[in-house]
């Protein structure tokens, strides 16, 4: 009678094990399951803020001189319509101190930004966290700079130096 007991409980013990490793393989599919949807929600708000800040450069380029705390950015697409905006975007110009000026493309952070940006930007040295206001850390190698105060703490931002 006991190892008919036994066998019943080792098959039910199998049986959990093998139902808990198909939910594991089904959950490690790309872009499911908690893990899967933080990392797409990452991508496309990595995407969302890199489109951005090309739309921003590219607006203060086309117009030379500019100086502006607030540049409207448009993300249409060739074939019409537009993008949404990530939250909390924002580009701006100042004048650079060595001639030129400053272009600051800033968007609100998304948890897993970060790594995305970095592996898509091939670790840019242009990419900063704004830790405070009017203080950004460099994500490639941790150097902290002084930004505009204006950029909200918590942004990820975009600052490069255009020759016009």
């Amino acid at each position: 009678m006991g190892a008919f007991a036994f066998f019943g409980m080792a098959m039910a013990l199998f049986l959990v094990g093998v139902g808990a490793q198909f939910a594991l393989l089904a959950a490690s599919a790309p872009g499911v399951g908690p893990t899967g949807i933080a990392e797409s929600r990452a991508m496309v708000a990595a995407g969302a803020v890199q489109r951005f800040s090309s739309d921003c450069i590219a607006a203060a380029t086309i117009t030379p001189g500019l100086v502006a705390t607030s540049i409207s950015v448009s993300m249409d697409l060739q074939g019409g319509g537009s993008l949404q905006l990530p939250a909390g975007a924002s580009c701006m110009t100042t004048v650079a101190p060595t001639g030129g000026r400053f272009v600051y493309a800033s968007a609100q952070f998304t948890p897993g930004m970060v790594q995305q940006l970095m592996a898509d930007t091939y670790q840019s040295a242009t990419w900063f966290r704004v830790l405070a206001p009017g203080q950004a850390q460099r994500i490639s190698d941790g150097v902290t700079v002084a930004v505009p105060p204006s950029i909200p703490a918590g942004s990820v931002l975009n600052w490069v130096q255009l020759s016009s």
